[in-house]
């Protein structure tokens, strides 16, 4: 197909592996964008017409259980789509979910860009529950091998990814963050300590607050800003970057969650898939990744050059640019005998090295 074609050409530029297995890569994203689901013997009946719904399903499992993408290489792609900046927020969120007993744990660095986050990196965590610390520092030192630390204007985390030596290792490389800690963490100031949320406990409702000293939380001294919230809790964020940015950015659309939500049900129906091997799961999630940085800049070009994207009465986007351009690329495939022109415009959202 001249379409799985014109698409090879611009990955082979980003992944380092055979014509075959570019060949497949860019039938099966083409594919999972047609046919909007991750279930294998979905895509199968789209893959490769020509050699029909069985013969593309044993294809499928071969390359699922024979390949895994260089991670360094799924970061390149996407940061190569993304406007140049200096100033990326990024994203460390963990999210998971169950197939029958099984769990899938999946720790994932992002970028903030738009009203979602673009996953970068991922680890599937071989337990439940939270990364530990080395699991952390370790992401993270994977990505600064392709993204310098000084394009990097902060980190934003949630409050199971603290602790002395996460918050050493993030000084020594010179990375900012902001990062949400739990209420009963101890703040130190001089020769007093105390639980942080005490520092807080006198305000109004979401009325936010940024103390004026430094307190030494988990070995280093920070800035720290909170707010009571409605439930009780409190969103308290500590910083060594501007404290007056730390709620805005926290509550920012910046995690996983947001990533995972956008192929779940209006996008490729993600929890369709039945796979449980963490390392197909990981192939599977770098693909998806693929056709999602896709299918958002077409839908962002969309919005800013064709026609934007209308707001509904309660005030938010009729469509996400994700959704725009998916529905987009699809109608084009669905037709792309008489449509190769507006494939080829499609295909120069995504950047050519």
């Amino acid at each position: 197909m001249e379409t799985s074609i014109a698409l090879e050409k611009i990955l082979i530029q980003y992944f380092q592996s055979s014509y075959h297995r570019i060949d497949f890569i860019a039938k099966f994203v083409l594919s999972v964008i047609q046919v909007k689901c991750v279930a294998l013997s979905q895509i199968a009946t789209s893959l490769n017409p020509a050699d029909g719904k069985e013969a593309n399903y044993r294809r499928i499992q071969r390359f699922m259980a024979g390949y895994s993408f260089d991670a360094k290489d799924v970061a390149r792609f996407v940061l190569e789509q993304l406007p140049k900046q200096e100033d990326l927020v990024l994203s460390l969120d963990r999210t998971n979910w169950k197939f029958g007993s099984i769990t899938i744990n999946i720790m994932a660095l992002g970028i903030a860009y738009r009203g979602t986050a673009f996953t970068l990196m991922w680890v599937l965590l071989p337990k439940r529950g939270n990364a530990n610390q080395a699991e952390r520092i370790a992401l993270i030192t994977k990505l600064l091998s392709v993204l310098p630390a000084r394009s990097i204007k902060g980190i934003v985390a949630d409050r199971e990814f603290i602790g002395l030596k996460g918050f050493a290792f993030l000084e020594e490389q010179n990375l900012k963050f902001h990062i949400r800690i739990r209420k009963n963490m101890l703040a130190e100031l001089e020769t007093q300590s105390q639980h942080i949320f005490k520092l807080f406990a006198n305000l109004a409702i979401n009325q936010p607050l940024t103390l004026h000293q430094r307190y030494l939380i988990c070995g280093q001294w920070l800035s720290v800003t909170g707010m009571k919230l409605k439930d009780g809790n409190y969103l308290i964020v500590v910083t060594k970057g501007n404290p007056k940015e730390s709620l805005k950015l926290y509550k920012e659309p910046w995690g996983i969650e947001e990533f995972f939500r956008a192929l779940k049900k209006t996008g490729f129906d993600f929890e369709a898939t039945h796979l449980v091997d963490p390392d197909r799961i990981s192939t599977l999630l770098a693909l998806v990744t693929i056709a999602f940085t896709w299918a958002h800049r077409m839908g962002e070009s969309l919005h800013d050059y064709v026609k934007a994207i209308p707001f509904k009465n309660h005030g938010y986007p009729a469509l996400s640019f994700f959704r725009h351009g998916l529905d987009h690329i699809r109608s084009i495939l669905n037709h792309y005998h008489y449509r190769l022109d507006d494939f080829y415009q499609a295909l120069t959202v995504l950047t050519c090295r």
